[in-house]
């Protein structure tokens, strides 16, 4: 039951560190879809709301998925490309 939202979770924050981004913004989206649920059923019903909070957090996600990563090494380490040829040479 809780396998698919630890996996997004820990995808998403691997997709902010290959930007540039600590992990911690998940703290932020996470809050701001609570945010966006809770601010939302107050003018429509919950389903709606949730519906609505779902559509937000899909749209961050194609956001994320549309940024280039960095293409230097940054604090969380190697980009994506690198990192892999890093595995296979060593």
């Amino acid at each position: 039951m809780f396998v698919w939202p630890a996996a997004a979770l820990f995808t998403m924050i691997r997709r902010l560190h290959d930007i540039g981004r600590s992990g911690f913004w998940v703290m932020g989206l996470i809050l701001g879809e609570i945010a966006l649920v809770g601010g939302a059923s107050a003018v429509v019903d919950q389903q709606t709301a949730e519906s609505l909070a779902s559509l937000a957090y899909l749209l961050v996600w194609i956001v994320l998925g549309l940024l280039p990563s960095q293409k230097a090494t940054n604090r969380f380490g190697l980009p994506p490309g690198k990192r892999a040829m890093a595995l296979t040479v060593s």
